[in-house]
Protein backbone atom coordinates (compact mmCIF):
# COMPACT_ATOMS: atom_id res chain seq x y z
CA UNK A 1 0.00 0.00 0.00
CA UNK A 2 3.03 2.29 0.61
CA UNK A 3 4.63 1.75 -2.48
CA UNK A 4 0.99 2.36 -4.42
CA UNK A 5 0.64 5.87 -2.71
CA UNK A 6 4.37 7.01 -3.60
CA UNK A 7 3.74 5.81 -6.83
CA UNK A 8 0.38 7.44 -6.98
CA UNK A 9 2.42 10.80 -5.94
CA UNK A 10 5.11 10.64 -8.36
CA UNK A 11 1.87 10.15 -10.91
CA UNK A 12 -0.24 13.15 -9.31
CA UNK A 13 3.35 15.18 -10.09
CA UNK A 14 3.72 14.44 -13.64
CA UNK A 15 0.00 14.91 -14.59
CA UNK A 16 0.07 18.70 -12.84
CA UNK A 17 -0.17 20.48 -15.68
CA UNK A 18 -1.72 18.25 -18.54
CA UNK A 19 -4.52 17.18 -16.14
CA UNK A 20 -5.25 20.68 -14.58
CA UNK A 21 -5.65 21.71 -18.24
CA UNK A 22 -8.14 18.99 -19.32
CA UNK A 23 -10.03 19.97 -16.04
CA UNK A 24 -10.19 23.85 -16.24
CA UNK A 25 -11.08 23.51 -19.98
CA UNK A 26 -13.90 21.04 -19.21
CA UNK A 27 -15.33 23.51 -16.39
CA UNK A 28 -15.16 26.64 -18.76
CA UNK A 29 -16.06 24.72 -21.76
CA UNK A 30 -19.37 23.57 -19.79
CA UNK A 31 -19.96 27.17 -17.70
CA UNK A 32 -19.28 29.47 -20.94
CA UNK A 33 -21.77 26.49 -23.00
CA UNK A 34 -24.02 26.41 -20.52
CA UNK A 35 -24.73 29.99 -19.79
CA UNK A 36 -25.09 31.23 -23.88
CA UNK A 37 -27.30 28.34 -24.42
CA UNK A 38 -30.50 29.96 -23.31
CA UNK A 39 -29.70 32.89 -25.79
CA UNK A 40 -30.26 29.83 -29.15
CA UNK A 41 -33.93 29.67 -28.17
CA UNK A 42 -36.66 32.93 -28.32
CA UNK A 43 -39.03 30.92 -27.03
CA UNK A 44 -40.66 27.41 -26.25
CA UNK A 45 -41.89 27.22 -30.53
CA UNK A 46 -37.85 27.48 -31.19
CA UNK A 47 -37.25 25.07 -29.00
CA UNK A 48 -40.05 22.50 -30.41
CA UNK A 49 -38.49 23.16 -33.95
CA UNK A 50 -35.01 22.38 -32.57
CA UNK A 51 -36.44 19.15 -30.58
CA UNK A 52 -37.58 18.12 -34.38
CA UNK A 53 -34.26 18.66 -36.06
CA UNK A 54 -33.10 16.28 -33.35
CA UNK A 55 -35.55 13.31 -34.13
CA UNK A 56 -34.32 13.36 -37.52
CA UNK A 57 -32.35 10.31 -38.29
CA UNK A 58 -29.10 12.30 -39.42
CA UNK A 59 -29.68 13.69 -35.79
CA UNK A 60 -30.64 10.54 -33.99
CA UNK A 61 -27.05 9.14 -35.10
CA UNK A 62 -25.16 11.81 -34.58
CA UNK A 63 -26.44 13.07 -30.99
CA UNK A 64 -27.97 9.85 -29.51
CA UNK A 65 -32.03 9.41 -28.59
CA UNK A 66 -34.52 12.92 -28.50
CA UNK A 67 -36.14 13.80 -25.38
CA UNK A 68 -39.94 13.35 -25.32
CA UNK A 69 -42.22 15.40 -23.31
CA UNK A 70 -44.24 17.80 -23.67
CA UNK A 71 -42.53 20.31 -20.91
CA UNK A 72 -39.79 20.68 -22.56
CA UNK A 73 -36.56 22.50 -21.20
CA UNK A 74 -33.67 24.29 -22.13
CA UNK A 75 -31.73 22.15 -20.12
CA UNK A 76 -32.85 19.15 -21.70
CA UNK A 77 -32.08 20.46 -25.03
CA UNK A 78 -28.54 20.68 -23.77
CA UNK A 79 -28.22 17.62 -22.18
CA UNK A 80 -29.64 15.51 -25.73
CA UNK A 81 -27.59 17.63 -27.67
CA UNK A 82 -24.07 18.36 -25.53
CA UNK A 83 -23.82 14.98 -24.04
CA UNK A 84 -22.27 12.47 -26.81
CA UNK A 85 -19.94 14.97 -27.51
CA UNK A 86 -18.28 15.73 -24.06
CA UNK A 87 -18.35 11.65 -23.55
CA UNK A 88 -16.21 11.05 -26.54
CA UNK A 89 -13.97 13.60 -25.89
CA UNK A 90 -13.42 12.54 -22.28
CA UNK A 91 -13.39 8.60 -23.63
CA UNK A 92 -10.61 9.96 -25.77
CA UNK A 93 -8.24 12.06 -22.80
CA UNK A 94 -8.48 8.48 -20.47
CA UNK A 95 -7.03 6.38 -23.15
CA UNK A 96 -4.45 8.20 -24.02
CA UNK A 97 -4.07 9.13 -20.30
CA UNK A 98 -3.62 5.62 -19.41
CA UNK A 99 -1.95 4.10 -22.21
CA UNK A 100 0.37 7.00 -21.69
CA UNK A 101 1.09 6.20 -18.12
CA UNK A 102 1.19 1.63 -18.65
CA UNK A 103 2.14 0.82 -21.37
CA UNK A 104 3.99 3.79 -22.83
CA UNK A 105 5.96 4.04 -20.05
CA UNK A 106 6.62 0.04 -20.07
CA UNK A 107 7.91 0.24 -23.64
CA UNK A 108 10.02 3.24 -23.16
CA UNK A 109 11.66 1.20 -20.42
CA UNK A 110 10.49 3.45 -16.99
CA UNK A 111 8.01 0.62 -15.29
CA UNK A 112 11.39 -1.69 -15.59
CA UNK A 113 13.31 0.36 -13.63
CA UNK A 114 10.70 1.26 -11.42
CA UNK A 115 9.55 -2.99 -11.02
CA UNK A 116 13.19 -3.08 -9.59
CA UNK A 117 12.38 -1.18 -6.76
CA UNK A 118 9.88 -2.67 -3.58
CA UNK A 119 6.59 -2.10 -5.72
CA UNK A 120 3.78 -4.92 -6.35
CA UNK A 121 3.48 -6.08 -9.73
CA UNK A 122 -0.12 -4.00 -10.34
CA UNK A 123 0.93 -0.84 -8.23
CA UNK A 124 1.92 0.96 -11.82
CA UNK A 125 -1.30 0.02 -13.25
CA UNK A 126 -3.35 0.15 -10.14
CA UNK A 127 -2.36 3.63 -9.86
CA UNK A 128 -2.63 4.59 -13.25
CA UNK A 129 -6.47 4.14 -12.79
CA UNK A 130 -7.28 5.38 -9.41
CA UNK A 131 -5.50 8.22 -10.89
CA UNK A 132 -8.08 8.44 -13.86
CA UNK A 133 -10.61 8.29 -11.49
CA UNK A 134 -9.19 11.15 -9.46
CA UNK A 135 -8.91 13.32 -12.35
CA UNK A 136 -12.61 12.17 -13.73
CA UNK A 137 -13.55 13.74 -10.42
CA UNK A 138 -12.25 16.44 -10.12
CA UNK A 139 -13.92 17.23 -14.21
CA UNK A 140 -17.21 16.03 -12.79
CA UNK A 141 -17.64 18.08 -9.28
CA UNK A 142 -16.79 21.15 -10.97
CA UNK A 143 -19.16 20.69 -13.49
CA UNK A 144 -22.23 19.69 -11.20
CA UNK A 145 -21.33 22.63 -9.38
CA UNK A 146 -21.53 25.20 -12.33
CA UNK A 147 -24.66 23.83 -13.95
CA UNK A 148 -26.53 24.32 -10.75
CA UNK A 149 -24.56 27.75 -9.63
CA UNK A 150 -25.87 29.09 -13.52
CA UNK A 151 -29.47 28.09 -13.10
CA UNK A 152 -30.59 27.97 -16.66
CA UNK A 153 -34.31 26.82 -17.27
CA UNK A 154 -34.96 23.15 -16.51
CA UNK A 155 -31.88 23.15 -13.86
CA UNK A 156 -31.93 20.49 -10.95
CA UNK A 157 -29.72 19.31 -8.98
CA UNK A 158 -30.90 15.49 -9.68
CA UNK A 159 -30.82 16.38 -13.38
CA UNK A 160 -26.91 18.05 -13.07
CA UNK A 161 -26.02 14.70 -10.62
CA UNK A 162 -27.54 12.28 -13.92
CA UNK A 163 -26.14 14.42 -16.92
CA UNK A 164 -22.48 14.30 -15.09
CA UNK A 165 -22.68 10.75 -13.64
CA UNK A 166 -23.21 9.87 -17.16
CA UNK A 167 -20.19 11.24 -18.86
CA UNK A 168 -18.10 10.35 -15.87
CA UNK A 169 -19.05 6.69 -16.14
CA UNK A 170 -18.18 6.61 -19.66
CA UNK A 171 -14.98 8.17 -19.55
CA UNK A 172 -14.14 5.70 -16.68
CA UNK A 173 -14.82 3.12 -18.84
CA UNK A 174 -13.00 3.86 -21.32
CA UNK A 175 -10.25 4.31 -19.12
CA UNK A 176 -10.91 0.43 -17.63
CA UNK A 177 -10.88 -0.38 -21.26
CA UNK A 178 -7.35 1.02 -22.21
CA UNK A 179 -6.12 -0.40 -19.37
CA UNK A 180 -7.02 -3.71 -20.40
CA UNK A 181 -5.40 -2.82 -23.85
CA UNK A 182 -2.61 -1.79 -22.44
CA UNK A 183 -1.95 -5.56 -21.15
CA UNK A 184 -3.61 -7.05 -24.43
CA UNK A 185 -1.07 -5.52 -26.53
CA UNK A 186 2.62 -5.02 -26.43
CA UNK A 187 2.98 -1.33 -28.12
CA UNK A 188 1.59 1.68 -27.23
CA UNK A 189 0.25 2.35 -30.95
CA UNK A 190 -1.73 -0.73 -30.35
CA UNK A 191 -3.01 -0.42 -27.03
CA UNK A 192 -4.13 3.34 -28.17
CA UNK A 193 -5.47 1.85 -30.81
CA UNK A 194 -7.54 -1.25 -29.70
CA UNK A 195 -9.11 1.14 -26.91
CA UNK A 196 -10.25 3.76 -29.77
CA UNK A 197 -11.36 0.89 -32.10
CA UNK A 198 -13.79 -0.21 -29.28
CA UNK A 199 -14.98 3.45 -29.15
CA UNK A 200 -15.38 3.88 -32.72
CA UNK A 201 -17.79 0.49 -32.21
CA UNK A 202 -19.45 1.55 -29.53
CA UNK A 203 -20.73 4.97 -30.93
CA UNK A 204 -21.19 3.00 -34.11
CA UNK A 205 -23.35 0.64 -32.71
CA UNK A 206 -25.16 3.00 -30.69
CA UNK A 207 -26.08 5.57 -34.37
CA UNK A 208 -27.22 2.65 -35.79
CA UNK A 209 -29.46 1.34 -33.04
CA UNK A 210 -30.93 4.96 -32.53
CA UNK A 211 -31.41 5.44 -36.02
CA UNK A 212 -33.91 1.92 -36.25
CA UNK A 213 -34.88 1.93 -33.07
CA UNK A 214 -33.95 -1.16 -31.55
CA UNK A 215 -32.22 -1.98 -28.29
CA UNK A 216 -28.57 -1.28 -29.83
CA UNK A 217 -29.71 2.32 -29.05
CA UNK A 218 -28.76 1.21 -25.22
CA UNK A 219 -25.02 -0.70 -25.80
CA UNK A 220 -22.39 0.19 -23.19
CA UNK A 221 -21.18 2.51 -22.74
CA UNK A 222 -22.39 5.43 -24.58
CA UNK A 223 -25.77 4.26 -25.43
CA UNK A 224 -26.53 3.53 -22.08
CA UNK A 225 -24.87 6.85 -20.74
CA UNK A 226 -27.49 8.78 -22.98
CA UNK A 227 -29.96 6.33 -21.16
CA UNK A 228 -29.83 8.64 -18.29
CA UNK A 229 -31.93 11.69 -19.55
CA UNK A 230 -30.78 14.27 -17.26
CA UNK A 231 -33.56 17.21 -16.31
CA UNK A 232 -36.19 14.92 -17.30
CA UNK A 233 -36.18 11.51 -15.89
CA UNK A 234 -33.05 11.63 -14.30
CA UNK A 235 -32.39 8.05 -14.21
CA UNK A 236 -28.75 6.66 -12.49
CA UNK A 237 -28.99 2.99 -12.82
CA UNK A 238 -27.42 3.40 -16.24
CA UNK A 239 -24.38 4.90 -15.32
CA UNK A 240 -24.13 3.05 -12.38
CA UNK A 241 -24.23 -0.39 -14.98
CA UNK A 242 -21.64 1.35 -16.72
CA UNK A 243 -19.49 2.01 -13.92
CA UNK A 244 -19.74 -1.64 -12.48
CA UNK A 245 -19.02 -2.89 -15.90
CA UNK A 246 -15.58 -0.25 -15.75
CA UNK A 247 -14.80 -1.85 -12.04
CA UNK A 248 -15.30 -5.63 -14.00
CA UNK A 249 -13.11 -4.49 -17.04
CA UNK A 250 -10.42 -2.57 -14.71
CA UNK A 251 -10.83 -5.72 -12.08
CA UNK A 252 -9.61 -8.05 -15.37
CA UNK A 253 -6.71 -6.05 -16.60
CA UNK A 254 -5.11 -6.78 -12.80
CA UNK A 255 -5.72 -9.93 -13.09
CA UNK A 256 -3.99 -10.03 -16.52
CA UNK A 257 -1.12 -7.89 -15.74
CA UNK A 258 -0.23 -9.48 -12.64
CA UNK A 259 0.57 -12.77 -14.71
CA UNK A 260 1.88 -11.61 -18.03
CA UNK A 261 5.74 -10.88 -18.68
CA UNK A 262 7.07 -7.22 -18.25
CA UNK A 263 7.37 -6.08 -21.56
CA UNK A 264 4.85 -7.89 -23.36
CA UNK A 265 1.19 -7.94 -23.99
CA UNK A 266 -1.07 -11.21 -23.97
CA UNK A 267 -1.49 -11.20 -27.75
CA UNK A 268 2.16 -12.13 -29.23
CA UNK A 269 3.72 -9.86 -31.59
CA UNK A 270 3.73 -10.96 -35.17
CA UNK A 271 6.57 -12.63 -35.86
CA UNK A 272 8.64 -11.08 -39.19
CA UNK A 273 9.94 -12.59 -42.25
CA UNK A 274 13.10 -14.18 -42.06
CA UNK A 275 14.67 -11.88 -44.70
CA UNK A 276 13.40 -8.32 -44.71
CA UNK A 277 11.29 -7.23 -47.63
CA UNK A 278 12.51 -4.82 -50.59
CA UNK A 279 10.76 -1.85 -48.82
CA UNK A 280 12.24 -1.92 -45.86
CA UNK A 281 15.76 -0.76 -47.68
CA UNK A 282 14.11 2.66 -48.19
CA UNK A 283 13.59 4.81 -45.12
CA UNK A 284 9.91 5.56 -47.02
CA UNK A 285 9.25 2.07 -46.76
CA UNK A 286 9.91 1.62 -43.19
CA UNK A 287 7.57 4.52 -42.24
CA UNK A 288 5.09 2.56 -44.14
CA UNK A 289 5.63 -0.35 -42.82
CA UNK A 290 5.10 1.47 -39.23
CA UNK A 291 2.12 3.09 -39.80
CA UNK A 292 0.06 0.95 -41.98
CA UNK A 293 -1.62 -0.65 -39.37
CA UNK A 294 -2.93 3.07 -38.31
CA UNK A 295 -3.89 3.80 -41.88
CA UNK A 296 -5.88 0.58 -41.98
CA UNK A 297 -7.61 1.03 -38.83
CA UNK A 298 -9.02 4.63 -39.35
CA UNK A 299 -9.63 3.82 -43.39
CA UNK A 300 -11.99 1.10 -42.09
CA UNK A 301 -13.62 3.57 -39.32
CA UNK A 302 -14.48 6.67 -42.14
CA UNK A 303 -15.61 3.99 -44.40
CA UNK A 304 -18.01 2.55 -41.34
CA UNK A 305 -18.80 6.25 -40.43
CA UNK A 306 -19.48 7.28 -43.96
CA UNK A 307 -21.81 4.51 -44.90
CA UNK A 308 -23.79 5.01 -41.41
CA UNK A 309 -24.44 8.75 -42.42
CA UNK A 310 -24.79 8.07 -45.91
CA UNK A 311 -27.96 5.48 -44.89
CA UNK A 312 -29.97 8.35 -42.86
CA UNK A 313 -30.40 10.39 -46.40
CA UNK A 314 -32.23 8.07 -47.89
CA UNK A 315 -35.27 8.91 -45.17
CA UNK A 316 -34.93 12.33 -45.54
CA UNK A 317 -37.78 13.07 -48.22
CA UNK A 318 -39.89 11.11 -45.61
CA UNK A 319 -38.66 13.42 -43.07
CA UNK A 320 -39.43 16.65 -44.58
CA UNK A 321 -43.12 15.67 -46.03
CA UNK A 322 -44.09 14.76 -42.34
CA UNK A 323 -42.23 18.28 -40.42
CA UNK A 324 -44.28 21.33 -40.53
CA UNK A 325 -41.06 23.38 -39.98
CA UNK A 326 -38.93 22.34 -42.88
CA UNK A 327 -42.62 22.04 -45.44
CA UNK A 328 -42.63 26.04 -44.65
CA UNK A 329 -38.62 26.97 -45.20
CA UNK A 330 -39.05 25.00 -48.05
CA UNK A 331 -41.55 24.06 -50.68
CA UNK A 332 -42.14 20.24 -50.30
CA UNK A 333 -41.76 17.46 -52.86
CA UNK A 334 -38.26 16.28 -54.61
CA UNK A 335 -36.59 20.09 -54.55
CA UNK A 336 -37.00 20.60 -50.62
CA UNK A 337 -35.76 16.75 -50.19
CA UNK A 338 -32.47 18.15 -52.26
CA UNK A 339 -32.23 21.11 -50.32
CA UNK A 340 -31.92 19.54 -47.03
CA UNK A 341 -30.13 16.50 -48.88
CA UNK A 342 -27.43 19.14 -49.86
CA UNK A 343 -27.68 20.66 -45.98
CA UNK A 344 -26.99 17.65 -44.59
CA UNK A 345 -24.26 16.29 -47.49
CA UNK A 346 -21.94 19.25 -46.37
CA UNK A 347 -22.47 18.97 -42.29
CA UNK A 348 -21.58 15.30 -42.83
CA UNK A 349 -18.29 15.87 -44.44
CA UNK A 350 -17.31 18.61 -42.50
CA UNK A 351 -17.34 16.04 -39.53
CA UNK A 352 -16.08 13.13 -41.16
CA UNK A 353 -13.04 15.57 -42.41
CA UNK A 354 -12.27 16.63 -38.60
CA UNK A 355 -11.87 12.81 -37.83
CA UNK A 356 -9.97 12.07 -41.08
CA UNK A 357 -7.68 14.89 -39.48
CA UNK A 358 -6.28 12.77 -36.55
CA UNK A 359 -5.09 10.06 -38.38
CA UNK A 360 -3.30 12.46 -40.63
CA UNK A 361 -1.55 14.10 -37.61
CA UNK A 362 -0.70 11.12 -35.92
CA UNK A 363 1.18 10.40 -39.33
CA UNK A 364 2.88 13.29 -39.68
CA UNK A 365 4.15 13.16 -36.07
CA UNK A 366 5.26 9.62 -36.63
CA UNK A 367 9.18 11.04 -36.79
CA UNK A 368 8.42 13.09 -33.73
CA UNK A 369 7.60 9.65 -32.02
CA UNK A 370 10.26 7.60 -33.10
CA UNK A 371 12.83 10.65 -31.69
CA UNK A 372 11.23 10.40 -27.93
CA UNK A 373 11.12 6.60 -28.39
CA UNK A 374 14.75 6.82 -28.76
CA UNK A 375 14.69 5.36 -32.11
CA UNK A 376 15.18 8.02 -34.08
CA UNK A 377 19.36 8.15 -33.39
CA UNK A 378 19.65 4.78 -34.63
CA UNK A 379 19.06 5.42 -37.75
CA UNK A 380 20.35 8.69 -38.34
CA UNK A 381 23.59 7.19 -37.46
CA UNK A 382 23.43 5.56 -40.84
CA UNK A 383 23.72 7.12 -44.40
CA UNK A 384 19.75 8.80 -43.82
CA UNK A 385 19.40 12.20 -43.68
CA UNK A 386 17.10 13.40 -41.31
CA UNK A 387 15.38 15.86 -43.75
CA UNK A 388 14.54 12.65 -46.08
CA UNK A 389 12.75 10.71 -42.66
CA UNK A 390 10.17 13.85 -42.20
CA UNK A 391 9.60 14.17 -45.75
CA UNK A 392 8.70 10.54 -46.14
CA UNK A 393 6.39 11.27 -43.03
CA UNK A 394 4.76 13.88 -45.01
CA UNK A 395 4.51 12.12 -47.72
CA UNK A 396 2.84 9.87 -46.12
CA UNK A 397 0.24 11.95 -44.33
CA UNK A 398 -0.39 13.77 -47.72
CA UNK A 399 -1.27 10.41 -48.98
CA UNK A 400 -3.33 9.31 -46.37
CA UNK A 401 -5.38 12.21 -46.56
CA UNK A 402 -6.37 11.62 -50.19
CA UNK A 403 -7.38 8.14 -49.72
CA UNK A 404 -9.52 9.05 -46.11
CA UNK A 405 -11.45 11.94 -48.12
CA UNK A 406 -11.87 9.14 -50.90
CA UNK A 407 -12.69 6.84 -48.76
CA UNK A 408 -15.70 8.97 -47.16
CA UNK A 409 -17.32 10.04 -50.23
CA UNK A 410 -17.17 6.28 -51.84
CA UNK A 411 -18.48 5.16 -47.98
CA UNK A 412 -21.58 7.78 -47.78
CA UNK A 413 -22.46 6.42 -52.35
CA UNK A 414 -22.45 3.27 -51.29
CA UNK A 415 -25.26 3.83 -48.13
CA UNK A 416 -27.28 6.76 -49.89
CA UNK A 417 -27.55 5.43 -53.74
CA UNK A 418 -30.00 3.84 -53.57
CA UNK A 419 -31.54 6.96 -52.36
CA UNK A 420 -31.09 8.57 -56.17
CA UNK A 421 -30.94 11.89 -54.28
CA UNK A 422 -27.19 11.79 -54.16
CA UNK A 423 -24.11 11.38 -57.22
CA UNK A 424 -20.87 10.40 -56.66
CA UNK A 425 -19.30 13.42 -58.44
CA UNK A 426 -21.08 15.84 -56.10
CA UNK A 427 -19.53 13.58 -53.28
CA UNK A 428 -16.00 13.80 -54.20
CA UNK A 429 -15.86 17.21 -54.47
CA UNK A 430 -17.54 17.83 -51.12
CA UNK A 431 -14.80 15.41 -49.93
CA UNK A 432 -11.27 16.49 -51.77
CA UNK A 433 -12.63 20.28 -51.60
CA UNK A 434 -11.08 20.00 -47.85
CA UNK A 435 -7.92 18.71 -48.38
CA UNK A 436 -5.90 21.90 -48.53
CA UNK A 437 -7.38 22.44 -45.09
CA UNK A 438 -6.02 19.10 -43.87
CA UNK A 439 -2.70 19.51 -45.49
CA UNK A 440 -2.34 22.95 -43.27
CA UNK A 441 -2.42 20.37 -40.11
CA UNK A 442 0.46 18.79 -41.69
CA UNK A 443 2.54 21.85 -42.02
CA UNK A 444 1.31 23.01 -38.08
CA UNK A 445 2.94 19.26 -37.21
CA UNK A 446 5.83 19.33 -39.89
CA UNK A 447 6.83 23.06 -38.51
CA UNK A 448 6.33 22.20 -34.87
CA UNK A 449 8.39 18.73 -35.20
CA UNK A 450 11.33 21.00 -36.86
CA UNK A 451 10.94 24.42 -34.30
CA UNK A 452 9.06 23.04 -30.93
CA UNK A 453 9.00 19.22 -30.43
CA UNK A 454 8.60 20.30 -26.98
CA UNK A 455 4.82 21.55 -27.93
CA UNK A 456 4.32 19.30 -30.50
CA UNK A 457 1.02 18.88 -28.27
CA UNK A 458 -0.30 22.28 -29.60
CA UNK A 459 -1.15 21.16 -32.83
CA UNK A 460 -4.02 19.12 -30.53
CA UNK A 461 -4.93 21.99 -28.68
CA UNK A 462 -5.59 23.77 -32.45
CA UNK A 463 -7.10 20.83 -33.35
CA UNK A 464 -9.76 21.25 -30.80
CA UNK A 465 -10.23 24.87 -30.76
CA UNK A 466 -11.06 23.87 -34.69
CA UNK A 467 -13.72 21.05 -34.19
CA UNK A 468 -15.31 23.77 -31.48
CA UNK A 469 -15.40 26.86 -33.80
CA UNK A 470 -16.74 25.28 -37.25
CA UNK A 471 -18.62 22.24 -35.25
CA UNK A 472 -20.04 23.29 -32.05
CA UNK A 473 -19.91 26.97 -32.87
CA UNK A 474 -22.54 26.51 -35.32
CA UNK A 475 -25.19 26.71 -32.99
CA UNK A 476 -23.98 29.81 -32.46
CA UNK A 477 -24.15 33.50 -33.62
CA UNK A 478 -20.25 33.73 -34.13
CA UNK A 479 -18.55 36.63 -35.63
CA UNK A 480 -18.14 36.12 -39.14
CA UNK A 481 -13.80 36.42 -38.43
CA UNK A 482 -13.90 33.77 -35.67
CA UNK A 483 -14.07 31.05 -38.28
CA UNK A 484 -12.01 32.26 -40.60
CA UNK A 485 -9.41 31.71 -37.98
CA UNK A 486 -9.11 27.68 -38.68
CA UNK A 487 -8.24 26.17 -42.19
CA UNK A 488 -12.10 24.58 -42.37
CA UNK A 489 -13.84 27.65 -42.06
CA UNK A 490 -12.09 28.56 -45.28
CA UNK A 491 -13.70 26.16 -47.32
CA UNK A 492 -16.58 26.34 -49.73
CA UNK A 493 -19.19 23.95 -47.83
CA UNK A 494 -20.30 21.91 -51.37
CA UNK A 495 -23.05 21.60 -52.33
CA UNK A 496 -24.58 24.61 -50.16
CA UNK A 497 -21.66 27.15 -51.35
CA UNK A 498 -20.22 27.29 -54.64
CA UNK A 499 -16.61 26.24 -55.69
CA UNK A 500 -13.99 28.70 -55.10
CA UNK A 501 -10.61 28.25 -56.09
CA UNK A 502 -8.97 31.04 -54.35
CA UNK A 503 -9.26 30.05 -50.41
CA UNK A 504 -7.96 26.61 -51.49
CA UNK A 505 -5.11 28.22 -52.86
CA UNK A 506 -3.70 29.88 -50.19
CA UNK A 507 -4.48 27.09 -47.79
CA UNK A 508 -2.14 24.98 -49.78
CA UNK A 509 0.58 27.63 -50.29
CA UNK A 510 0.20 28.28 -46.36
CA UNK A 511 0.36 24.05 -46.32
CA UNK A 512 3.81 23.84 -48.12
CA UNK A 513 5.26 26.87 -46.59
CA UNK A 514 5.06 25.53 -42.78
CA UNK A 515 6.11 22.35 -43.98
CA UNK A 516 8.95 24.54 -45.89
CA UNK A 517 9.50 25.92 -42.50
CA UNK A 518 10.11 22.89 -40.47
CA UNK A 519 12.16 20.64 -42.60
CA UNK A 520 14.97 23.45 -42.53
CA UNK A 521 14.35 23.52 -38.48
CA UNK A 522 14.46 19.83 -38.54
CA UNK A 523 17.65 19.99 -40.24
CA UNK A 524 19.29 22.53 -37.93
CA UNK A 525 18.18 21.58 -34.42
CA UNK A 526 19.77 18.87 -31.91
CA UNK A 527 18.41 15.23 -31.90
CA UNK A 528 17.01 15.08 -28.29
Amino acid sequence: MAGLLVYLRFLIRRERLSSSLWIILSLVFTAGLVYVYPSLFEDQVNMRDMLDLMTSPAMLALMGPAYDTESLTVMMLYSGEISIFVMVSLAVMNIFFVVRHTRNDEELGRLEMISSLPVGRVTTATATFLLAVLVNLLIALPTVLAIVIIQVEGTTLMGAVAYTLAIFSVGLFFAAVALLTAQLFSTARGASGGALMVLGLAYIIRAYGDMTGSLLSATPPIGLGLQSFAFLSDRLWPSLVNLALALLIAGLALLVCARRDLGQGVLPARPGRSQASTALLSSLGLTWQLTRNLVMVWSLVLFLTAALYGSVIGSITDFVSTNPLYLQIVAGGIDAASTLTDGYTALLFLIMTLLSVIPVINITNHVLSEEKHGRLEALLSRSVDRRRLLLDSILIAFLVSVCAQLICAFGMYVAAAPSGLVDLQTLLMASLVYLPAIWVFIGIGVMLTGLAPRLSFLIWVYYGYAFVIVYIGRMFALPKWLPRTVPFGNVPQIPVDDFSLLPLVVLSVIAVALCAIGLWGFKQRDIQ
